[in-house]
């Protein structure tokens, strides 16, 4: 049996990582606006943040998806700076 030792918070196996537009207030909260997953890029219509993991904040999203408004999870790894979404993800 092989085992994969990994320094990092997420899975890859169980992951994609994603590009995150955000902006950050003046206390230094993240706020994400808008989201690239492969070709498609959608704006966040609102959000709200929670926390399982130390590093980690998930970002309970509504999207708009070609006029479509739709829920998606971002998780973002506070000390790897990646933005990841689970592999099955709708949108």
């Amino acid at each position: 049996m092989h085992a994969i030792i990994s320094h990092s918070t997420f899975d890859y196996d169980a992951n994609s990582t994603v590009s995150v537009i955000v902006s950050f207030d003046t206390d230094g909260h993240i706020a994400p606006i808008y989201i690239r997953i492969g070709e498609s890029s959608c704006k966040v219509n609102s959000f709200w943040i929670s926390q399982k993991f130390r590093n980690v904040l998930d970002y309970h999203c509504n999207v708009i998806d070609d006029g479509v408004l739709k829920p998606i999870v971002l998780s973002y790894h506070k000390s790897e700076d990646v933005w990841t979404i689970p592999k099955s993800s709708p949108a």
